[in-house]
């Protein structure tokens, strides 16, 4: 049975049921890193998807749909960079937050702004990784509850709206 839409269980997911974790995509090209961070995150109660190597990254975001993305600067086809930009360019993908990483940072600093929330230095601190993506899923969440609440609001506006309008006509 199908939960009714309200704050409380507000998900991007639009199949037959919510997740109960927050999905976590990981574009890493080294399998030992991938498997270390899919170990983490499976641990800390996420929802964890490894990719290798993308050169478009909307495809893989509309079948697997994650709360959170994680990128390696340094990719063979296309950098990280370009996959959160094809990210934060589309409508329906820009408010996931994501995290770029590199070995590199000064990569970074020198190019542009790709327009990702966060962006850490590896070697990283596993607990600064985890309090990051804590810390951007609950604003995302936060945004979406907002947004939701807005949304509703103008509704509920509108039709009051349409009620006194008609009620002023017949009086």
């Amino acid at each position: 049975m199908k939960k009714p839409m309200s704050i409380q269980n507000l998900n991007r997911n639009t199949g037959s049921s919510p997740t109960l974790f927050p999905k976590i995509l990981v574009i890493e090209p080294d399998l030992g890193i991938g498997e270390m961070l899919s170990e983490l995150f499976l641990q800390s109660g996420y929802e964890c998807k490894i990719v290798k190597e993308c050169s478009d990254i909307i495809p893989i975001m509309k079948s697997y749909s994650p709360d959170l993305v994680l990128i390696e600067y340094l990719l063979s086809s296309v950098n990280g960079g370009e996959l959160c930009t094809q990210i934060k360019n589309n409508n329906y993908f820009s408010d996931i937050p994501v995290i770029l990483y590199s070995a590199y940072p000064q990569i970074l600093w020198s190019v542009k702004d790709y327009g990702c929330d966060e962006f850490l230095a590896k070697p990283f601190d596993i607990d600064v990784l985890l309090f990051t993506v804590e810390r951007l899923l609950v604003r995302s969440k936060e945004r979406r509850r907002f947004s939701f609440l807005a949304h509703t609001l103008k509704n509920r506006l509108n039709y009051v709206g349409k009620f006194l309008g008609s009620r002023l006509k017949l009086a």
